[in-house]
């Protein structure tokens, strides 16, 4: 899937490159790439990540239904992949009874990377607000609310770890660690269509209720929208 997602990020910029040189593909609607960073608004103590390890990637198709020169309804759909990197030396694991564990994992050897990634299948719904007026296509400055609708298609854990010869290991294990399958969010945004920044905030837990390890989070996203085309 990162393969996938990968050749969709080059291919959207590849276009988005085409659209400044040639005009924009006469297609019917948006792809949208998403980059940002997140964090938790609540968790139990030991359920902490840094911003720089805990990256959110998205790809999302939508399309622009105009509703007057001032108002436009955006549906659309597209892949939310999300990372969490762990501030301590910590990793998601299982006790004898099955229940997810936040395991410390310092005697492996000199821990490079510890995260939990976890991937969605969204549909985002956004009212756009033009207070100087907009398109047809829905150029112009805008300020947008809305929200989505998000089902977890794969979760794992990776952690990069160098031993006492120095030796470089990873370990990748996927599961679904008692994630929520489901993840509902509201979002602001602000810009243009080319470039705009957003929040994002979810009202669903990060794991199921009274499944999370030593208690549970809530996440939001800072970032930066770019069209493609």
């Amino acid at each position: 899937m990162r393969k996938i997602f990968l050749l969709l990020v080059v291919a959207s910029l590849g276009l988005g490159a085409n659209a400044q040189n040639e005009g924009r593909p006469d297609l019917p609607g948006d792809l949208v790439v998403n980059f940002g960073s997140n964090s938790f608004s609540s968790s139990a103590e030991s359920l902490k990540i840094t911003p720089l390890g805990s990256i959110s990637w998205g790809i999302y198709y939508s399309k622009n239904i105009s509703m007057g020169k001032s108002f436009s309804f955006y549906p659309g759909i597209g892949l939310g992949m999300e990372k969490y990197g762990w501030e301590n030396e910590v990793t998601l694991g299982f006790d004898a009874d099955q229940n997810v564990t936040l395991d410390t994992i310092s005697d492996l050897g000199s821990i490079k990377k510890t995260r939990l990634a976890a991937n969605y299948l969204e549909v985002p719904l956004e009212l756009r607000y033009f207070p100087m007026g907009g398109t047809e296509d829905g150029k112009g400055f805008f300020i947008a609310i809305g929200g989505s609708l998000g089902i977890r298609y794969e979760s794992h854990t990776k952690v990069k770890y160098e031993d006492a010869l120095e030796d470089n290991f990873l370990i990748k294990q996927r599961n679904d660690f008692d994630l929520n399958p489901f993840r509902v969010g509201a979002i602001a945004r602000i810009g243009t269509k080319g470039i705009n920044g957003f929040y994002r905030m979810y009202f669903t837990e990060l794991f199921d209720s009274g499944r999370g390890p030593d208690g549970n989070a809530t996440a939001f996203t800072l970032g930066i929208s770019i069209n493609a085309f």
